[in-house]
This record gives C-alpha cells, sequence and structure tokens, in this order.
C-alpha cells in the first residue's frame, strides 16, 4: 500500500539522525545499502573513498509503501553552498566525470537558482547533455555509459518525475500536462534528457539531472527524482457484478443483486481500496450503497475498505428501475492517487438494465381460403396470418387468435411469438350461405401499440353445390359452370 504523509521534516536525515516523529518511517538503511551492494552498480566506497550513505530528503518522504518511505544512496556528505537549510549538494556520486573529478550529487529539495514556471514539458531540455558542448562547458558533466541514454530505468524515471512534478510542492513550481498526444513523444524519450547521477534500487530514489535553455538564453539544472523499484509494485484490484445484465424489468421493480470486489494474491500487501458503485440514469450517476456480507468489510465514509492479497469483498445491492434503459456501473481504484493499477481493464464492471417495452405490434395481416372457388356444402379450409412486430419485450410474448364467424363459428388458439416472427392459423368449417369471419389477435400481458391493425374481416359467398341427375335417363356435363 503506497501512501504518502502529510508532514513534512525540516532537515536531512542521514543514518546518524534522529527519526522523525511520526508513525511512518526510513526504510531499513542496513537493508536498503545490502540490496544496493548486490544489484552489481553500488560499491561500499565510491573511487575517493567516499561511504555509501542512505538517505532520506524529505521532500521525497511524502511516498509510501505501507508505514515505509524510501531514502537516496550518497556517497560522502553534504557539501556546497547553501539556501535555507539546504545544501546544493548531498555528497557524491560513484562516477567520476574525468579522473581527477568527484561528481556531485545535487540536492532536489535545494531551491531553484532561477524561477522556473509553467509546464514541465515545454521547457527547452535539452536533449543528451552528456554530448552537449555547452552543458559541458559549465558542469562537470560526462556519458555515464551503461545507465545514460539507455531505456533501463524508463519506468522509474517516468513515474518518478510524474509523481513528483504532479505535486505542487515540487521545488521548481512546475506542472505536469501529462501523456497527450502533443506529448507522448518527450514523455516516451525522457531518459534522452536524463543524465543519471544514481540509478534507482528496490529501496532507494534514483537521481538524475536534466538541462533546459532558459527565458535568458542561459543554461540551469534542475534535479529529478527516478522512483525505487518498491514503488513500481502495483495491485491488481478488480471487480465483478454477479448480474452482467437485467433484462425485460418494469419501471418501479426493486432489485437486490451483489458486487465481488478483489485484491490479487499476487501482491504482497495489503492495499487501501476505493469501492464505487453508481446507477447511470440519463448519463448521471446515482450511488448505491453497498451493505456488506461481512461487516468488517464495510467502507469508511469515503468508500475506502482495506484489502488483503487474494481476498475478496462481496457486498449486496438494491436499486429501483427507472423508465428508461439505465447501466449499473461498479469500479475499483487503489485510495492513493500515487498508487497505479496493474490492471485498469478489470477495474470496473457494467451491467445494462432495459426494461419491458410497454407494447409490442401484433397484426392480422391477412385471411385466405384454401380453394380458390368456395362450394356450399363443402368443408373448406380458411387461414389466417398473424405478424409480431420486432418490438416489445426480447423474450416471447402469448399473442391470442379469435375467429368468430357470422354463422356462429367461434375458434381460438394461443400462440408463443418472438419478435418478427409470423404464425398462420387454421380452420375448417363447411358453409351454405354467405358469410362472413373475423379474426383477431392479441398480446396476453402485454399492451399492443397499434389496435388497428388487430382485427380483420373477409367474407365468401360459396358457389351452389351441383345437384345429381333426378333420374337415371338425364345425362349433363358442367364446364366451367355452364350445363
Amino acid at each position: 500500500m503506497m501512501k504518502r504523509l502529510t508532514a513534512v521534516a525540516a532537515v536531512f536525515i542521514f543514518l546518524t539522525a534522529v527519526v522523525p516523529a511520526f508513525a511512518e518511517q526510513l526504510f531499513n538503511p542496513q537493508t536498503a545499502i545490502e540490496n544496493a551492494l548486490n544489484n552489481g552498480y553500488y560499491k561500499s566506497q565510491n573511487p575517493d573513498g567516499d561511504i555509501l550513505n542512505y538517505v532520506s530528503i524529505p521532500i521525497l518522504n511524502y511516498y509510501l509503501r505501507g508505514e515505509n518511505y524510501y531514502g537516496c544512496l550518497v556517497y560522502g556528505q553534504p557539501h556546497g553552498d547553501i539556501k535555507g537549510d539546504q545544501y546544493r549538494y548531498m555528497g557524491y556520486t560513484k562516477f567520476k566525470p574525468t579522473p581527477d573529478v568527484k561528481e556531485d550529487y545535487t540536492n532536489i529539495a535545494f531551491p531553484p537558482d532561477v524561477t522556473h514556471t509553467g509546464y514541465f514539458e515545454d521547457q527547452k531540455w535539452i536533449i543528451r547533455p552528456w554530448w552537449n558542448g555547452d552543458v559541458q562547458a559549465e558542469y562537470n558533466v560526462d556519458f555515464n555509459n551503461g545507465l545514460d541514454g539507455t531505456d533501463k530505468y524508463a519506468k522509474n524515471i517516468n513515474y518518478g518525475v510524474m509523481l513528483y512534478y504532479n505535486e505542487k510542492y515540487n521545488a521548481n513550481n512546475y506542472q505536469l500536462k501529462g501523456v497527450t498526444a502533443e506529448t507522448r513523444s518527450f514523455w516516451e524519450n525522457i531518459d534522452q534528457y536524463i543524465h543519471i547521477l544514481a540509478p534507482p534500487t528496490e529501496y532507494a530514489w534514483g537521481i538524475g539531472r536534466m538541462w533546459r535553455v532558459n527565458s535568458s538564453g542561459g543554461i540551469n539544472y534542475i534535479t529529478v527524482p527516478i522512483s525505487p523499484g518498491a514503488l513500481l509494485k502495483f495491485p491488481d484490484l478488480s471487480v465483478k457484478l454477479q448480474e452482467d445484465r437485467f433484462t425485460d424489468k418494469k419501471a418501479g421493480e426493486k432489485i437486490t443483486s451483489t458486487v465481488s470486489y478483489t485484491l490479487d494474491a499476487d501482491y504482497s500487501e495489503e492495499e487501501v481500496a476505493w469501492l464505487r458503485l453508481h446507477h447511470v440514469v440519463s448519463g448521471q450517476e446515482y450511488p448505491i450503497a453497498l451493505v456488506s456480507v461481512d461487516s468488517a468489510d464495510t467502507p469508511n465514509e469515503k468508500g475506502h475498505v482495506v484489502f488483503k492479497p487474494g481476498k475478496t469483498k462481496t457486498y449486496q445491492y438494491t436499486f429501483t428501475v427507472q423508465d428508461r434503459n439505465t447501466t449499473i456501473l461498479a469500479r475499483i481504484n487503489p485510495a492513493d492517487p500515487y498508487v497505479q493499477d496493474k490492471k485498469w481493464d478489470n477495474n470496473r464492471d457494467e451491467a445494462p438494465v432495459t426494461i419491458v417495452s410497454a407494447c409490442t405490434d401484433i397484426s392480422v395481416t391477412g385471411i385466405k381460403s384454401l380453394n380458390s372457388t368456395v362450394v356450399g356444402g363443402r368443408p373448406e379450409k380458411f387461414t389466417a396470418t398473424i405478424k409480431r412486430a420486432n418490438d416489445g419485450p426480447s423474450g416471447n410474448v402469448a399473442v391470442k387468435v379469435t375467429v368468430t364467424g357470422s354463422n356462429g363459428l367461434k375458434k381460438e388458439k394461443t400462440y408463443s411469438m418472438a419478435k418478427g416472427q409470423t404464425v398462420q392459423y387454421s380452420w375448417v368449417d363447411t358453409i351454405s350461405n354467405t358469410i362472413t369471419y373475423t379474426v383477431q389477435a392479441l398480446p396476453v400481458g402485454v399492451e399492443d401499440c397499434a389496435l388497428g391493425n388487430n382485427a380483420m374481416q373477409r367474407g365468401w359467398t360459396p358457389r351452389t353445390a351441383l345437384k345429381p341427375p333426378s333420374t337415371t335417363n338425364e345425362i349433363w356435363i358442367s364446364i366451367n359452370g355452364a350445363k
């Protein structure tokens, strides 16, 4: 769990100094130095015999992992001119620009020599300053092979610089635009602008320098922090709604379901997470109360709750269906704004809420007889066509079909019809006189959108049936109705 302090000590804290009077404390110096000595770059002494120290810089003590903040690895002691209570140099680096020159370790908290304002990305930074003649003429800087101009610490550089210069208390008063289409190239190549004085380790900040051309044409530098590896270990928080959708719901209906929030088991420590659940109606987010299954998991007034690695916390929630389609939106993020989540794509989950349509359109589109000629006294088959429009509830709708005849006939049948489905209902009747059939089709339990097309009438006048000869001597032939 990474967080930041709300108080800043006024002086540097060396190994012999007193621990600050707040609960958070400097990471164990011995462990930090042992780790550094095993990383392949640092030695217990630099070429000039200066001892390696683990130094706390108050301006970087804001950033915590658990209860610890991290120091810097510096050779020797502070020196140079003093402004306020800050030395210009915290000590020396391991690198020697020339055999007879020790490289100074600049102090990130030292007040700037000239005024800095505006956006960090808009400054006229000098690319590859270790090879720039103007920089070399004024400063003891040279190419530090293996560190300068490589992407080995690109992630540490990006995170450290963004973390620090996004704060109003940064010594240079810069603001950040962040990664945008305009600034992407700069951030992707920022390692080409930073001369690394000391590389970061797991438990120590690295430090670098950047040079810019100022408004008067002169050159001045800033010191930039390079994040320790421990601050780059990000949690993987995720959220999952029990129901991935709510369909065919009625306005005013109250629905209860559950949502689960999880911290991945691969993370090595506790993390404070910010839980949110909203009902999104016409673009507006309305909070939904989370009712914890376990009272120990109840979020505080800010929606924050502590997760142990691998822990899943499940909450019950209730919402009211609106008179339009809406969305249930669940989110989880690290509570500390300085902590990035490992995978952002699982930090939110959505479930659409679709209401049942108020109506569907059922229509009778035709009535016909099987035979082109209806003959009186002969059983005839008739068929009505019923259609459901592609609207209304997503599931099937019961449709009751009723056929009545002017001769007293009445027949009924109920169909289960899907959106866009057409059915044909047939019946058989024997008629002797002119008849009219009325076919009506109505949805059951759902309103019809257009009642004017729910019924149809059609009449038939039967042709008189042929009579057999009255005597055996009478013979006649009927061709097309003539005899």
